[in-house]
């Protein structure tokens, strides 16, 4: 951060050029609060490395670096949503300038002026001390989007509405449903991050340079966040406090399994969208779930919508005991999702009627098996 110059009312002083089209993106991307002023505004930064855009809602912070000709280093802050209009259509380089207490924006003719707060009243999330992961950046973003179906939303136990990573997995779950994936990793400490930071952690993690850390404030043992850093953008996101369920053995049923049923995901997942209109009428029938009815035997997979007349059939092959199950039909479809282009296998424990046994799905990739695991929790019937 630059010490930055001050006029005579104490405020910061800036003023640099920078493309319009850029700025205008890059606050596309901020995040921002409703609850205070100051949460509204981003926190503009520029030094000779150019113009640093901070945005923030307190759980997740945003920088961005854009290439910018700096005249005056400084910084101020400006309303996301008021620069946002004032870029609208613009084209071209823009003069920033800080005049008094207010931001100027100039090109050619044009003038917008903008109330600037005391950067310095800026919530920045304390970085701390930082551990890297040692983690390919590429693969940790493809773990994250292979588990993310099963995390929970909006569940009373908070630390269930986030992704686990320790122990070497990332790990999902909600309680009914679950997804684990091996990612090496070797993190010192267990962290869960919250699921709806997930696509924009993924999306620093495909950027070029990614690196991921764990920032621990004042070098503490515990973290408070993780921090991806990329070339152009840094990613802050506050962490889940808690424990996680040590849910490792509930994956561990292959030999339990009394039936395997394997087939194509992408003709489940064409079954999936005929049926599922059909499930909700056991919605409106009472229900709280998406039921489906479904047995396999032979060479045929049926799945039945009950409160209506609808069958589905796909092929499978069946290697072990006829399946006859009921099953929360949106489950099905989340898991589906990750595994388009895939072979299932569906590896089925059997009901007997006493507790609800878990069913672990693996996928094949072509010839090679993936190493990502999921589990869905039948339905009593």
């Amino acid at each position: 951060m630059v010490e930055p110059a001050k006029d005579e009312q104490h405020h910061c002083a800036l003023s640099l050029k920078v493309g319009a089209e850029a700025l205008a993106q890059a606050l596309s991307n901020a995040i921002t609060g409703r609850e205070w002023q100051i949460l509204r505004h981003a926190l503009l930064v520029a030094d000779d490395s150019g113009l640093h855009i901070t945005s923030t809602d307190t759980e997740t912070q945003i920088e961005e670096r854009l290439d910018a000709a700096c005249d005056v280093n400084g910084m101020c802050t400006a309303d996301v949503g008021l620069l946002k209009a004032a870029l609208n259509g613009l084209t071209g380089d823009i003069q920033l300038k800080i005049n008094g207490q207010r931001l100027e924006l100039r090109q050619g003719r044009r003038r917008y002026h903008f109330d600037s707060l005391d950067p310095a009243t800026f919530p920045l999330l304390d970085a701390g001390e930082e551990q890297q992961l040692d983690i390919d950046a590429s693969r940790l973003a493809a773990a994250f989007n292979r588990v993310l179906w099963a995390a929970g939303k909006n569940d009373h136990r908070p630390c269930l509405n986030g992704v686990y990573l320790g122990k070497g997995h990332a790990i999902t779950t909600n309680g009914h449903i679950g997804a684990l994936i091996p990612v090496g990793e070797s993190l010192n400490s267990e962290i869960i991050i919250p699921r709806g930071a997930i696509p924009l952690i993924v999306g620093n993690l495909v950027a070029d340079g990614a690196r991921a850390f764990v920032g621990r404030p004042g070098g503490g043992l515990a973290p408070n966040s993780i921090v991806v850093v990329s070339d152009r953008r840094t990613v802050r996101v506050q962490l889940i406090a808690g424990a996680y369920p040590d849910c490792l053995k509930t994956f561990d049923v292959r030999d339990d399994a009394i039936a395997r049923i394997s087939f194509d995901a992408d003709e489940l997942a064409g079954a999936l969208v005929r049926i599922m209109p059909f499930a909700e009428q056991s919605l409106m029938a009472g229900g709280n779930l998406h039921r489906l009815e479904i047995t396999a035997k032979g060479a045929v997979m049926r799945i039945y919508a009950p409160h209506s007349d609808a069958r589905e059939e796909i092929k499978c092959e069946v290697d072990g005991e006829k399946m006859d199950t009921v099953f929360d039909g949106a489950y099905l479809v989340g898991l589906i999702k990750g595994a388009r282009g895939c072979r299932v296998t569906w590896h089925w424990c059997g009901d007997d009627g006493a507790r609800l046994k878990p069913s672990l799905f693996t996928l094949m990739e072509g010839d090679e098996a993936r190493a990502d695991e999921h589990i869905i929790t039948h339905l009593r019937r």
